[in-house]
């Protein structure tokens, strides 16, 4: 009962069968797994100074940055170092000691060599891993090899071609991620509709362009795509009409 309901009560994981297996390692052993930090220092560090730098930016940089926006966006900053990276990532420490291997939340994003990767294993794990069990898996099956295929093969070349089922796939969940954060985001500010969207249409096409033409991948490349629209994710009206007024009521404004 106890393992049940730190993975309801205490854990932001969506790998269940995983985080409630009997099978328990030596806290020794996923321990040094977590984080990548130098063998010296220890573990909890790293999450704690994000947390100090996340309250800084929160609650000391934002009430001073000029236009709104940018006050906005320093506080939206501060909560996901404070969250995401600071104190999700203590639980997987905490739970990693008690012998369950879990996997952070966030895994070293800046480090993404490519759209996919970033996606995939570096950012949200715990969203990604419901994405790919509920929405990206089961398409594949819907469609076969593209006709293209075999020709290729029988070429010789060495361009990519990617499954009908893949690219169907792919294009599906960005999707259901664009929608999941139309509700979460659009709703509440009551503006913006489509932009969210739009945001994760973009990372698809993206992700199918680096498969097809595999030497474009790169670090300047997934920045420009991930991080460059990212005002189209998180929007002006949800900045000026939720984060606002949210920093507000916390004292940070």
């Amino acid at each position: 009962m106890a393992p049940t309901l730190g993975y309801f009560f205490a854990w932001p994981g969506m790998d269940a069968k995983k985080f409630l297996s009997r099978h328990r390692q030596p806290w020794r052993d996923v321990l040094p797994l977590v984080l990548d930090v130098h063998k010296h220092v220890p573990p909890f560090v790293a999450p704690m100074a994000k947390i100090f730098l996340g309250a800084v930016l929160l609650f000391g940089v934002a009430r001073f940055a000029h236009p709104p926006l940018l006050a906005g966006w320093m506080g939206m900053i501060g909560m996901i170092l404070i969250l995401h990276f600071g104190m999700f990532q203590l639980l997987a420490l905490a739970w990693r000691r008690a012998g369950i291997d879990v996997e952070p939340i966030m895994n070293a994003p800046l480090r993404s060599k490519s759209i996919s990767e970033f996606w995939g294993r570096r950012w949200n794990v715990a969203f990604n891993r419901l994405a790919f069990d509920f929405v990206f898996r089961p398409f594949p099956r819907l469609g076969g090899r593209s006709s293209g295929d075999a020709e290729t093969r029988s070429r010789g070349s060495s361009t990519l071609q990617l499954s009908r089922g893949t690219t169907i796939a792919t294009l599906a969940a960005f999707l259901v991620s664009g929608f999941i954060h139309e509700l979460v985001i659009s709703l509440p500010a009551r503006a913006g509709y489509g932009l969210p969207t739009a945001y994760f249409l973009l990372q698809s096409i993206g992700i199918l362009t680096e498969r097809t033409l595999p030497n474009i991948r790169g670090r300047l490349l997934t920045f420009l795509i991930v991080a460059g629209p990212a005002f189209w994710l998180f929007h002006p009206p949800f900045v000026h009409n939720v984060i606002l007024p949210f920093m507000k009521v916390i004292g940070a404004l």
